[in-house]
């Protein structure tokens, strides 16, 4: 009779403390069991929140780097006039001009080009020496082939050819260069006969890197700046591969995230469960002394769920110094294998909603 007064009391005064004090001494009485629940909210949590900090270094590395063999234009513009081509010139960070030109026997295409086109495409396959500059010319290997003299880098030569206006003209330049790759996207190709770049006129294509548009994430976002910095909507094409990729990665990211979220957290409550299950058996009998002096099944509800969240929040916090390592030694691994230059860029979206899967 005087337990069940006393009990009242506490139960009508404080009854949140009284649940919290009765879970902590439960933790206590049964070490074995609580390290074992730590030790697998430490394992889950590390493993959600590894995932959530490295995918996004794995894959906004790997976009970095084929962004690099690639080259770093951002979009591609076709057929655009002279006052256009300025326009982009003083309101891009970096802008290339392509034109084809004319034709040389009847086969073989003539294209002009501004020699900063290494600066946005990728050229290391394409070319043997350089892209041309003043005085200078780069053939195709399959033209150099059917000249009648052997020629090489370094050497002046001739060459005649038709322009699209009909109008012959005759070149002589040093070869900067052999051509060997012609293609440099899917829209867009080199000539076998390349000259450079003389003036802007009418019908160029433009390679463009703007490095606000690098940054954008949003694709809604993309083309009214595009438009902007274009300064023309009526432009033929626009070849946004760099801008593609990120958000394909993007996208790559979170479904993977969530693929392993599943993969771990039914592996995790699998594991959890059985953990809780065997500790409840050896707990049977502290609980039904609890209920036999007064406990509610809503206190004992409120008891369970003090002990979990006591155990996840010391398991969060030891996940998070895991987590440290775990990242530093992934940044590591990826820098050797992928991309010397990569850097930790946090998704808060991810790093959410592993908390979220892990509690």
């Amino acid at each position: 009779m005087v337990r069940y007064i006393s009990y009242t009391k506490i139960r009508e005064g404080d009854i949140m403390n009284v649940s919290l004090k009765l879970a902590l001494d439960d933790l206590k009485r049964n070490k074995h069991d609580t390290i074992a629940l730590i030790i697998l909210a430490i394992i889950v949590f590390t493993l959600l929140l590894s995932t959530a900090i490295c995918l996004p270094l794995y894959y906004q590395s790997s976009y970095q780097s084929q962004i690099e063999k690639q080259g770093k234009w951002i979009y591609y513009s076709q057929n655009i006039d002279r006052s256009t081509y300025e326009y982009l010139k003083q309101n891009n960070s970096l802008v290339c001009g392509l034109k084809i030109t004319g034709s040389y026997e009847d086969q073989y295409y003539v294209s002009m080009v501004e020699d900063n086109i290494s600066q946005l495409v990728n050229t290391t396959k394409m070319i043997r020496g350089h892209f041309p500059q003043a005085g200078e010319i780069a053939l195709s290997q399959s033209i150099i082939n059917s000249l009648p003299d052997d020629y090489h880098v370094g050497d002046i030569i001739t060459i005649k050819y038709i322009t699209n206006d009909q109008e012959v003209k005759v070149v002589t330049a040093r070869l900067s260069g052999i051509i060997v790759e012609q293609t440099i996207n899917d829209l867009s190709a080199l000539g076998d006969i390349v000259l450079p770049l003389e003036k802007s006129e009418d019908g160029l294509n433009c390679f463009v890197y703007d490095k606000q548009l690098a940054g954008l994430r949003n694709s809604d976002d993309f083309y009214p700046t595009y438009l902007k910095k274009s300064n023309n909507q009526d432009i033929a094409a626009i070849y946004n591969q760099a801008y593609q990729l990120d958000n394909t990665s993007r996208f790559a990211n979170r479904t993977s995230f969530v693929m392993i979220c599943m993969i771990v957290m039914i592996v995790a409550r699998g594991i959890m469960y059985g953990t809780v299950f065997t500790t409840m058996e050896k707990r049977r009998y502290t609980y039904t002394l609890l209920r036999a002096i007064g406990q509610t099944k809503q206190q004992a509800h409120q008891m369970s769920f003090y002990q979990t969240m006591l155990v996840a929040l010391i398991g969060l916090l030891f996940s998070l110094v895991m987590t440290v390592l775990v990242v530093i030694i992934a940044l590591m691994i990826i820098k050797a294998a992928i991309y010397q230059k990569a850097l930790i860029d946090l998704d808060l979206l991810l790093i959410i909603l592993a908390l979220v899967s892990g509690i």
